[in-house]
């Protein structure tokens, strides 16, 4: 009786100790680790569904819908790691992807080409993860790399430690400059914010694997103006999902995220503008709402 009392009273100031460590065994530092010469291959997949209202004709709005599905494969290759300069440079170089548009319920028997088919673009990042620069093939926000799914694949990792169900946020608030051109002007802005949760530890294959969860709001408009036709859009996008970062590098293992995009465009004629053309004086007045919902999943080979 007295050795399983003490072997009792031995446990409850155990426990507390063992919960302690195995608490400190749960943190886990985040962080980057790409070399030079590093290269990955990735399976991209993409469904893609756009609602479309066009409400300028009168009446009743005029409703299309547009469905595809793709698939294809990209290299990630590390060419620079530069500390001094805080640094890295990525090269993403596309292979020939397939894309099958819907006609109806009916997916096409023919797959029409993507914007990417055997381009590549440099990405620039800091060595914490976010990203300073990136060249942008034309075309590409309409092709089966979504350029924002893209941008927040590459987090910026916190500088603490984390655990199970910690957080971090990161937000941006993007002016677009873009420049004034055959007399149209455009403004535009675009604010990120990007919610971060560490849900567990586990293997992803053969990887040791940070399971984040993601949750990310944009909102955005643009303004253009010019030949007596002023376009006002807004848009906003959500985008949720898990991401499986490997620990021993930084680099994305498996992805899988969804984004609903809703946009409206106020479409205003002002046919006695100094400079509104022929064109522009037909052009009719009103409003279009487009509502897509995208879902991509990204995997490593």
């Amino acid at each position: 009786m007295k050795k399983a009392l003490l072997v009792a009273i031995c446990m409850i100031f155990l426990c507390p100790l063992v919960f302690a460590e195995k608490q400190e065994q749960d943190k886990v530092k985040l962080k980057y680790n790409f070399k030079v010469g590093d290269n990955l291959t990735y399976h991209l997949k993409m469904k893609d569904e756009l609602l479309l209202e066009d409400e300028r004709l009168g009446g009743e709005p005029f409703k299309s819908t547009i469905k595809s599905t793709g698939f294809i494969n990209y290299e990630q290759e590390v060419q620079g790691v530069d500390l001094s300069a805080d640094e890295i440079k990525i090269k993403v170089s596309y292979g020939r992807g397939n894309k099958y548009m819907f006609h109806g319920d009916k997916l096409s028997s023919n797959p029409v080409s993507t914007a990417l088919d055997d381009k590549s673009i440099l990405l620039t990042m800091h060595l914490s993860g976010k990203l300073k620069d990136k060249n942008v093939i034309k075309g590409q926000g309409f092709s089966l790399h979504d350029r924002d799914i893209m941008q927040l694949l590459f987090v910026e990792f916190p500088e603490n430690e984390l655990q199970s169900g910690d957080s971090w946020v990161k937000e941006n608030n993007l002016p677009l400059n873009i420049p004034s051109r055959d007399g149209v002007k455009i403004l535009a802005e675009k604010s990120i914010k990007s919610k971060y949760t560490l849900l567990s530890i586990e293997k992803r294959g053969v990887y040791d694997c940070a399971k984040v969860n993601l949750e990310a709001n944009i909102n955005g408009f643009r303004d253009t103006a010019g030949h007596g036709i002023i376009v006002k859009e807004k848009t906003l996008v959500i985008i949720d999902g898990l991401i499986y970062y490997d620990l021993a590098t930084g680099y994305v293992v498996y992805a899988d995220l969804s984004k609903s995009i809703h946009t409206k465009e106020v479409i205003k004629i002002d046919s006695k503008h100094e400079k509104a053309t022929e064109a522009s004086k037909k052009s009719s007045p009103g409003t279009i709402i487009m509502d897509r919902e995208v879902h991509t999943s990204v995997e490593l080979l």
